[in-house]
C-alpha cells in the first residue's frame, strides 16, 4: 500500500496507463483525489501513532540502559568501599599485632631485668632482635599508611602509573609487616628454649 497521497496518484495513473489509456477523465480523477484526501488524515494519525511509538521505546530504551548504568556505577562503588574497609584492616591489624607484640616484650624484659636473675641477661639478647623485628613491623605499618594515601591520591588525580606503583609498594609493605612479626616470633620463641634445645 502507497505510503502518501502523491505515491496514491502515481500508483493510479500507472494502473491506468498499464490498461492502455492515455486519457483520464476529469470527473474520475476528482473523485480519487477526494478519496486520497479523505484518507490522508487517517494516514496522518498512522504517522503519528507510529512516531509515538518509537519515541516511547527509545525512551524505556533509554532508561533502561541509564538503570543499568547506575547499578554498575553503584556496584564498582561498593566493591571499592569494601577495598578501602578490607586495607584498614590490613593496616590496623599489622600495626596492632606488632605494636602489643613490642610492649608484651618490653614489660616483660622489664620485669625479668629488675628480677637481676643471671638468665636474664642472656634472655635479654636473644628477645633484642624479637623487639626490633616487631618495632620494624609497626614502623612498616606506619609507612603503608602513607603510601595508601599517596596511592588514593594518585587515583584519584588520574596519575595512573604513579598510583600503581604506590598500591603495589603498600602491599608489599603490608607483606613486611607479617613477615616481621613471624621473625619476631620465632625469635622469641628461640629466646624461651633451653639453651641446648635451641
Amino acid at each position: 500500500m502507497p505510503n502518501t497521497p502523491i505515491d496514491q496518484i502515481r500508483t493510479a495513473l500507472a494502473e491506468v496507463r498499464g490498461s492502455g489509456q492515455t486519457a483520464v477523465d476529469i470527473a474520475a480523477l476528482l473523485t480519487f483525489l477526494d478519496s486520497v484526501e479523505a484518507d490522508a488524515p487517517a494516514d496522518a494519525e498512522i504517522r503519528k501513532l507510529n512516531h509515538d511509538s518509537q519515541l516511547t521505546q527509545y525512551k524505556a530504551e533509554h532508561e533502561r540502559h541509564l538503570a543499568y548504568y547506575k547499578a554498575s556505577t553503584d556496584a564498582e562503588q561498593e566493591m571499592f568501599k569494601s577495598v578501602i574497609e578490607t586495607a584498614k584492616t590490613a593496616l590496623s591489624t599489622s600495626i596492632l599485632v606488632n605494636g602489643g607484640a613490642t610492649v608484651a616484650l618490653l614489660a616483660f624484659l622489664g620485669n625479668l631485668l629488675a628480677k637481676s636473675q643471671p638468665a636474664a641477661a642472656a634472655m635479654q639478647a636473644a628477645l633484642n632482635v624479637s623487639i626490633i623485628c616487631f618495632a620494624l613491623g609497626v614502623l612498616l605499618g606506619a609507612a603503608a599508611t602513607g603510601t595508601t594515601y599517596c596511592a588514593q591520591y594518585c587515583y584519584h588525580r588520574d596519575f595512573r602509573r604513579s598510583a600503581v606503583t604506590f598500591h603495589v609498594l603498600t602491599v608489599v609493605l603490608i607483606l613486611s609487616t607479617y613477615i616481621a612479626f613471624a621473625s619476631g616470633l620465632i625469635g622469641a620463641y628461640h629466646a624461651f628454649l633451653p639453651r641446648g634445645a635451641a
